[in-house]
């Protein structure tokens, strides 16, 4: 075997690799994945779902939210925690651009 067939066999290797870590499941797609649930999800039930504090979660809301993603807050009756939820006209135009947008960096 020469080198350059084996440096395309290495080269196809990373990208094998590159993918597989892609589909990895992340904390992010997770709370995504709460949020495009019917009814949402509150700060509590997403901080003990993922294991973060609740300033944590309102953080990562935060950057779903500059990344593009229209999250809304549904706020309960008397004083009740509200539930943030996606919009689904948004979510998947906002996930393309998003996952641009870390391939970028």
């Amino acid at each position: 075997m020469t080198r350059k067939q084996n440096a395309s066999r290495v080269g196809t290797k990373k990208t094998i690799q590159l993918q597989e870590q892609n589909k990895r499941i992340t904390k992010k797609s997770r709370l995504i994945g709460m949020l495009e649930a019917k009814g949402g999800a509150t700060v509590e039930q997403m901080s003990s779902e993922l294991g973060w504090k609740h300033h944590t979660t309102r953080a990562a809301l935060t950057g779903l939210r500059r990344a593009g993603w229209d999250i809304a807050l549904a706020k309960s009756g008397k004083g009740g925690a509200g539930s943030y939820s996606i919009s689904k006209a948004v979510a998947g135009r906002a996930s393309v651009s998003s996952k641009a947008a870390g391939a970028s960096k």
